[in-house]
């Protein structure tokens, strides 16, 4: 059986990685950029691709400038809305590699329940990479990274609605669900450890009419704004998060 490599390479030993995420950050990886060097790809072709929003963006471009200073060709970086597209773009044989979360892989990819999930950060990657092996796709050393979903208001915002947690959210939605309203992209909206486990987890039901469904890359101005929603979809990697001090 062909193993498919997710992930991305790493720039120590460009071994193929898989980044941590859902429940915590995996650690692992490391090295340096000098060892590329000593590695010699010539001839080898590659394609790597990556999911839409930013992080995975610069994930996969560090994985094409990594094979290509060894002398691989990898091509323009395919980048593909969704993460069970992207998965089936690597089953399908149109991608080799991409980043990839532990978190997605347990809930989204192998269809297994948020609580069920292995509570430490390599136990859930050993569980993943074990499963995942059956399918002919290979999880190689995690990265030392985490990234997580989250919900953004505005500065000021917060105070004026009086929302600094996610169970302050909670509390505002069941007393005053306009308030609460949400702009979010569909994975979000659909994933057990997306919206719907949220709204189990913390008691609140806000109607269908007070969340707005929008493409990831809509939502930091929809969060600015106000006009639209209060609240917002973003990862804690985000760049948005800093750069408007949400």
């Amino acid at each position: 059986m062909h193993i498919r490599l997710m992930a991305v390479l790493a720039a120590a030993a460009l071994a193929v990685t898989a980044c941590g995420g859902g429940g915590g950050g995996a650690t692992g990886g490391g090295g340096g950029e000098g060892s590329l060097s000593a590695i010699d790809l010539s001839g080898a072709t590659f394609r790597v691709g990556s999911k839409e929003f930013t992080e995975q963006i610069v994930l996969g471009q560090i994985a094409v400038q990594a094979l290509e200073a060894t002398g691989a060709s990898a091509g323009n970086l395919t980048t593909i809305t969704g993460s069970t597209n992207v998965r089936t773009a690597l089953t399908a044989g149109e991608i080799d590699m991409y980043w990839e979360y532990t978190g997605t892989g347990w809930t989204t990819h192998m269809r297994h329940e948020p609580q069920s999930a292995p509570k430490g950060d390599q136990e859930l990657y050993d569980a993943v990479a074990a499963e995942d092996k059956g399918n002919g796709i290979a999880w190689l050393a995690p990265a030392p990274v985490d990234n997580t979903y989250a919900i953004a208001t505005a500065q000021g915002r917060d105070a004026q609605l009086g929302v600094r947690t996610l169970s302050e959210y909670a509390a505002l939605v069941n007393r005053d669900p306009a308030q609460g309203r949400m702009c979010a992209a569909a994975e979000f909206l659909t994933r057990d450890d997306g919206w719907p486990g949220l709204e189990k987890a913390y008691g609140f039901d806000l109607p269908d009419n007070g969340v707005a469904e929008l493409e990831l890359s809509l939502v930091p101005q929809e969060i600015a704004s106000g006009a639209n929603c209060n609240f917002g979809e973003v990862t804690a990697t985000d760049g948005a998060v800093a750069a408007n001090d949400w």
